[in-house]
């Protein structure tokens, strides 16, 4: 668990010291969470792709939320989430892989 604390320390610390808060954007771990259980986000497909002529955007991951492009949506958006939700089951997943390769060792008390 000390990883896990520092490692959600880092990401408030971060985005604290560049003024945004401290609140933590944990995109992979948020992503992995969705993927192993959908319902903890709201998702609306659409057809995402990636700016390449720009020479500001480039690189920029842009979504056709109308359908102007006439193409297929090929991803699941997240639009909404459950932030307590996703910390108690991110917490409690780890929390057992950790007990399972850790397990307590009773100690004799004198």
């Amino acid at each position: 668990m000390r990883f896990l604390i520092d490692a959600v320390r880092f990401y408030f610390e971060f985005h604290q010291h560049y003024d945004q808060g401290y609140l933590a954007h944990m995109h992979d771990p948020f992503a992995a969470a969705v993927a192993l259980e959908p319902t903890l986000a709201v998702l609306r497909p659409a057809t995402v792709d990636v700016e390449l002529a720009g020479t500001i955007t480039r690189g920029t991951t842009v979504a056709d939320w109308a359908g102007m492009w006439g193409r297929a949506p090929n991803a699941d958006i997240a639009v909404g989430t459950d932030p307590a939700a996703f910390f108690d089951r991110m917490i409690a997943r780890i929390g057992d892989f950790a007990a399972a390769l850790y397990p307590p060792v009773a100690q004799e008390v004198r």
